[in-house]
């Protein structure tokens, strides 16, 4: 009977034993899978892939800290401390993610700038040289490389500058002649015009008189227009004309462009400002697709209004937008 005793108490012993070797095995696979879901996310991160994400067992969506989190949720203060960690890790790669986008949209618009500067030094330059611009105009064309030197510049300080900060306190509000600067950007824009045979012209509205007074931001303004004139001569057939419009009104200043190119079709005109976007599909080898989606960003940290449709003068596409006045 002894003996029968002890083999069962053994045998409980051991059965007990196996038991709670079971359960410590269970909770620790519970632990180390988050663990290991964490080395494996960070090493795809440290790698390059900002989108990898931990997961955990049973949740149907990504865990993250939100407006819940930051409101205090009771629920989550139930929660270990593990699944927390989680949420923070996954919270800081979102983070990272969405400041990395932000970095490499910034370098592309200003990449997308810096072209058109660069395309008429380097033609007003080359018509130096070859002849055909004579030397009694130099000191007329060196003033326009000077002035698309000193905006290069400004554009080169820009990709230095801090890509994070806030757009709207960007903003240099001052006075400035409009009639000025549309002249100073058809200028800049001759090589341009002159390698596909093209006119572009100006219609100021004669009510007013130079100069014309507007408000805003002049570096961002001369932006917007370099982008949909660029655009413009993009599309434009050789021999073919842009007009610049301006209208006047009580408050706001209307600028439109309007050029005898093919148009922009009905079907692409909601999308025409997004981002990469390209009506003329057959022309992928052209362009970004971030002249226009660049100056709608612009126009719109000013407050105002930019537009597209079909010109109803040259039948071609026509751009217009609002600019304040003092």
């Amino acid at each position: 009977i002894c003996n029968l005793h002890s083999v069962t108490s053994l045998a409980a012993y051991q059965l007990a034993f196996f038991l709670s070797l079971l359960i410590i095995v269970w909770l620790s696979r519970d632990i180390t899978r988050p663990i290991s879901q964490l080395a494996k996310t960070a090493n795809a991160v440290y790698a390059g892939d900002l989108s990898a994400r931990v997961t955990l067992k049973g949740d149907k969506g990504t865990l993250t800290l939100d407006e819940d989190e930051e409101a205090g949720d009771p629920t989550r203060s139930r929660e270990d401390d593990l699944t927390r960690l989680v949420r923070t890790f996954n919270t800081l790669i979102a983070k990272f993610e969405e400041r990395e986008k932000q970095h490499s949209e910034f370098l592309s618009n200003v990449s997308h700038d810096l072209r058109t500067p660069v395309t008429s030094i380097g033609g007003f330059i080359e018509g130096m040289r070859d002849g055909t611009i004579p030397p009694d105009r130099y000191p007329y064309y060196l003033d326009i490389i000077k002035a698309e030197s000193s905006r290069l510049e400004g554009l080169v300080n820009d990709l230095f500058a801090d890509a994070g900060q806030d757009d709207s306190t960007s903003l240099r509000q001052e006075v400035f002649d409009l009639y000025e600067l549309i002249c100073q950007i058809k200028q800049s824009f001759e090589p341009m015009l002159a390698d596909k045979a093209m006119d572009l012209e100006v219609n100021f509205d004669y009510r007013y008189e130079a100069p014309l007074r507007a408000v805003g931001d002049v570096a961002q303004l001369r932006r917007v227009l370099n982008n949909i004139i660029a655009n413009a001569i993009r599309y434009v057939p050789a021999h073919g004309l842009i007009l610049v419009g301006v209208e006047v009104g009580e408050r706001l200043i209307t600028v439109t462009v309007d050029d005898s190119g093919p148009g922009i079709p009905a079907e692409d005109l909601p999308y025409i400002f997004d981002r990469f976007y390209k009506a003329d599909k057959s022309r992928g080898g052209e362009g970004s697709g971030l002249g226009l989606y660049i100056a709608r960003a612009l126009i719109q940290r000013h407050g105002q209004q930019i537009e597209a449709g079909r010109s109803s003068h040259l039948g071609g596409a026509r751009i217009c937008f609002t600019v304040a006045r003092p």
